[in-house]
């Protein structure tokens, strides 16, 4: 959807979509009678299709449409043949042959607008969730799509003159000229963090150190710690003149922090950690009053405090096999766990200090915990197996592999 609806020509991210095509109608594009459904399904698609979707003579919208219905799934193929009777591979063609004329009947309806501008940190989001799942589905299309999203959205919407993220972007008219949110900059880090994992290129992360340092300057909360959500504005309407604190972007702000000192391994972005810490102790007498939004705040926290597993990817993309290990070592899952790419001199001189065994010549992945590491691994080995080895093996001295596990299904074994 966002593919097909969401996203311009030219690669970035529409804002949203409209509800309705026009004024007096409600969710009408989405949304079915029953009798708008029977007249486009046959006997048999009915059958499947109206319990499938729970499409009845009354629907969801009780107030204002009592006849249309919002499809949900409520009855998939394998229950469907189980309750009818019928064999699972028939339920399932004529449930794909009934949902697609659905869809094209849909496609003849006057369509909602769409909102032609690019909100940064919708946008910025977007992109990180298409990174991230491209990498764990191994999908290039769903990657390439955010990498490209990204790169748009930072040439475009980002204030040359104060190096902050503007709110808004439109192709006639530029920059809203809002660069005063800090939603914007926290976003921004975050996806910037994903990209430099995803792909190892060094630009993301000068870029999230650029972001983390102009948002710091613009938004900190001297008082109370932590970042307020926007720059102090007088003469705006209300209360809107007076910034306050969201735990949720000061939570994202200080898991990117710290995502980006160990991704660095500079001992000069120790700077970035210390930012996370005094963000996230600044929150530490309020967070349990926000029940579950505060689950971003426990997520920032744990990770500050508990070492990641290292994926260390080495290499080069000119070197031969690297391109398929990469993405192999992507699809890795780990609750907390970070993608890092480093030649081979700058994987020797750490492990060295680690004490664990040099790579030899050609693309490798290790894992390390602290200064616990395993590997290398390379083409025959199955990563995830061996990630799973090394994260159950406990604290110790790195633990040598055997290397004769053939490589069936990382992703699945993985995720």
């Amino acid at each position: 959807y966002v593919l097909k609806t969401l996203t311009d020509p030219e690669g970035w991210f529409y804002a949203s979509q409209q509800a309705d095509a026009k004024l007096g109608e409600d969710g009408d594009y989405y949304t079915w009678t029953l009798d708008e459904a029977k007249a486009v399904l046959s006997e048999d698609e009915q059958k499947i299709i109206l319990p499938a979707f729970d499409i009845g003579e009354w629907g969801e919208l009780v107030d204002s449409a009592p006849r249309r219905n919002v499809l949900f799934l409520q009855e998939g193929p394998p229950l469907l043949a189980q309750r009818l009777g019928m064999e699972e591979a028939k339920v399932k063609e004529i449930f794909e042959s009934g949902r697609k004329k659905l869809l094209e009947a849909r496609s003849g309806r006057p369509a909602p607008a769409v909102d032609r501008i690019l909100l940064t940190d919708a946008s910025a989001e977007m992109a990180a969730a298409f990174i991230m799942s491209g990498d764990a589905w191994k999908r290039s299309d769903l990657r390439e799509a955010g990498l490209k999203a990204l790169d748009l959205t930072w040439d475009r919407a980002r204030d040359p003159n104060t190096g902050l993220m503007d709110h808004a972007w439109t192709p006639g008219e530029g920059r809203a000229g809002l660069a005063v949110f800090f939603a914007d900059q926290a976003q921004m880090a975050r996806a910037l963090i994903a990209a430099y994992e995803s792909t190892g290129d060094s630009r993301y992360i000068e870029r999230c150190r650029q972001i983390a340092d102009v948002a710091d300057k613009a938004f900190a909360d001297s008082l109370s710690g932590g970042y307020m959500d926007r720059i102090f504005w007088p003469d705006a309407p209300g209360v809107l003149s007076w910034p306050v604190r969201s735990i949720r972007d000061n939570s994202i702000f200080a898991e990117t922090l710290t995502r980006l000192k160990v991704l660095s391994g500079r001992p000069e972005d120790e700077r970035y950690r210390k930012m996370a810490r005094k963000t996230l102790e600044s929150w530490a007498d309020e967070y349990a009053r926000y029940g579950q939004a505060a689950s971003p705040f426990g997520l920032a926290a744990h990770r500050f405090q508990m070492p990641p597993v290292e994926v260390i990817v080495v290499g080069a993309s000119s070197d031969p096999g690297y391109d398929a290990l990469h993405a192999r070592a992507k699809t890795l899952f780990h609750p907390w766990k970070v993608v890092r790419h480093l030649t081979a001199q700058e994987v020797g001189q750490e492990l060295k200090a680690r004490h664990a065994t040099l790579p030899a010549a050609g693309p490798a992945v290790l894992f390390c915990l602290k200064a616990r590491c395993a590997g290398p691994f390379a083409g025959p080995d199955n990563l995830a197996l061996k990630l799973d080895e090394f994260v159950n093996a406990g604290e110790g001295r790195s633990v040598p592999l055997p290397r004769d596990d053939k490589d069936k299904d990382d992703t699945d074994k993985g995720n």
